[in-house]
């Protein structure tokens, strides 16, 4: 059985959880965006037979060792998603420092990505490394929108580099660079299936 789970408010929340405690439940897509933070996670462990969580409609701002912490605990968990998230700077230096071992995640192509362009190198090469592990699965693009105020030259030598790890990490015919977009200058990197890592500047 998977459910979409969005409780509209703290109060009632425990009589959602009353109702769907009692199912075998594999997938569960929830939804925490109307309840008060911080928010609590260790209801999920009342869901023995959970494999896959999906985290929907939210600024990934909250304490994620705590959200790790429960989800080891999980015997059969196989695979988190992210959907309609927006991640940003913070997310990338947890999440992928943190998440836990044994699972696969997914971020799915609709997640908002954005983040400090000198931190484009370091989260990229997380990434692939995830990605080389068998981690990060289902990942078909990678849609970002950086903050500058570097020069532009400082600018150009950051996104050359990223093009190479692009093109070394992200190569496979079922990898895409979408567009990583730098807002101060208008630079952009795009990458096609099969084809090399392009850029929109010289």
């Amino acid at each position: 059985l998977g459910i979409h789970f969005e409780p509209p408010a703290n109060d009632i929340f425990d009589v959602y959880l009353k109702k769907i405690r009692p199912m075998t439940i594999e997938t569960l897509s929830f939804d925490p965006s109307r309840l008060n933070k911080p928010w609590n996670f260790d209801w999920i462990l009342s869901l023995r037979n959970l494999e896959k969580l999906t985290i929907k409609g939210v600024m990934l701002d909250f304490d994620l060792s705590y959200m790790f912490d429960v989800l080891k605990k999980m015997n059969g968990m196989k695979m988190i998603q992210l959907s309609d998230c927006w991640l940003k700077n913070d997310f990338f230096y947890q999440f992928l420092k943190q998440f836990p071992p044994g699972l696969s995640l997914i971020i799915s192509p609709n997640c908002m990505i954005s983040f400090h362009i000198t931190s484009l190198l370091k989260i990229l090469n997380s990434l692939g490394e995830m990605k080389a592990k068998k981690v990060l699965k289902n990942y078909d693009m990678i849609d970002a929108c950086l903050d500058n105020d570097l020069d532009e030259e400082k600018t150009k030598e950051i996104l050359n580099e990223a093009q190479e790890i692009i093109d070394e990490k992200f190569d496979e015919l079922s990898y895409t660079v979408n567009g990583l977009r730098e807002k101060k200058y208008g630079f952009e990197l795009r990458k096609e299936k099969g084809k090399l890592c392009q850029k929109n500047y010289k």
